[in-house]
This record gives C-alpha cells, structure tokens and sequence, in this order.
C-alpha cells in the first residue's frame, strides 16, 4: 500500500527461475547417467544434442528473466484510476475511459473464485484490449478482488 491509498501490484518472476532450475537438474542428471567411467575417471557427456538442446533452454528462459526482471511490469489501482507500469513508462486510466470489463467464465466445480481467470479491459479510444492474468502478479487473491471491484464500478455507471 502507498500514501495515497493505492494497491501496487508486481509481477512474479517464479514460472522462469522454477523452469531454469529444473531445466538444469534435467540436464545435469542425462549428462551423469549418458556419461561414462572409464580407468577411474568419470566423464560428462556435453556434446550430446539433447545436452545442447536443453541448454539452449536454460539461455532462452535466462534472457527472457533477465528481459522481464528489468521490465519490471507493475499494476497500481488507485480510488478513481488504474496504472500499468514499466520501467519503459506508464499509462494511467481513470474509471470514467474504461467503458467495458469482461472476465473469463470460472469452473463451476470450485465455487471459490479462482485466480486463473483473464480480466480483458476495454479502454475508450483504443483499440486493443488491454488483458490482466491476476495468477501472473504477487498478491493475486487481493488483484483479483481489486478486478472485480472494478468490474462491480464500471456496471453501476
């Protein structure tokens, strides 16, 4: 919460360091169980194409980390707007230019309002939809309150 009784909302980053470091235990585990020992000696197999392959992993999922960590995406609801923020800049919404909010359907099997839904923002004078995943952020369960708060605003006017 900030002095003027805003939410700040920051992306995660776990789904990438979680699938670098499995990424990385999968590889070392081919390598031990492919590699040989020979004369007293163990010996790593690193030219293998599935080696190669999974490393090739480990640096696209480093560089996407890498990418997003200095992105730094963060949502702020204030009392009468909404801010997407990045470290490349920001675009500040008031209630009144949001003309429509739509949530995708929820399973009908869990009663308690999952965090997996996607929010779509219909913006006035914009043509794209501006989409919010609240699974994607820290403190999903208050975003996802803070969702359909505004959800509940933007039917009253």
């Amino acid at each position: 919460m900030n002095n003027n009784n805003e939410k700040v909302f920051k992306q995660r980053l776990d789904l990438y360091w979680q699938s670098i470091s499995s990424y990385a235990i999968i590889m070392v585990v081919y390598s031990i169980i492919k590699g040989s020992i020979e004369a007293g000696e163990f010996s790593m197999t690193l030219q293998d194409p599935i080696v190669i392959l999974l490393q090739i992993f480990i640096i696209i999922t480093s560089v996407a980390l890498l990418f997003q960590a200095v992105k730094g995406r963060t949502v702020i609801f204030g009392k009468d707007h909404i801010v997407f923020k990045s470290r490349l800049g920001e675009k500040k919404y008031n209630i009144s230019d949001i003309s429509s909010l739509f949530v995708s359907k929820q399973n009908f099997k869990n009663k308690i309002p999952t965090r997996n839904r996607l929010f779509k923002m219909r913006i006035k004078n914009r043509r794209r939809l501006i989409r919010i995943r609240p699974s994607s952020f820290h403190n999903d369960v208050e975003l996802l309150e803070s969702l359909l708060n505004l959800k509940k605003r933007i039917a009253k006017s």
